[in-house]
């Protein structure tokens, strides 16, 4: 099965164990990343992706990924869907 190129860009969530003033913590926003895969699966709350597809049964993928739809802040396919 051929899946579509996704590009999709989101924000997610992150961690940074240091110290900081409250009122600079107050203000941080979420990482925005640029992830790109072959998607292979659209649900009501996730885009699920993956790094890559073995064509010899089909069955199996690497790397799946799970964008939450509310982060995603652009989605571009290719082919369009």
């Amino acid at each position: 099965m051929k899946y579509s190129i996704a590009i999709v860009t989101w924000g997610d969530a992150y961690i940074n164990a240091v110290d900081i003033p409250l009122e600079d913590a107050m203000e941080l926003q979420p990482l925005m990343r640029v992830t790109v895969g072959f998607l292979i699966n659209m649900t009501e709350d996730a885009y699920i992706l993956c790094t890559d597809h073995y064509e010899s049964d089909g069955q199996w993928i690497h790397a799946p990924m799970v964008i939450p739809r509310n982060m995603v802040k652009e989605i571009r396919t290719f082919p369009e869907k």
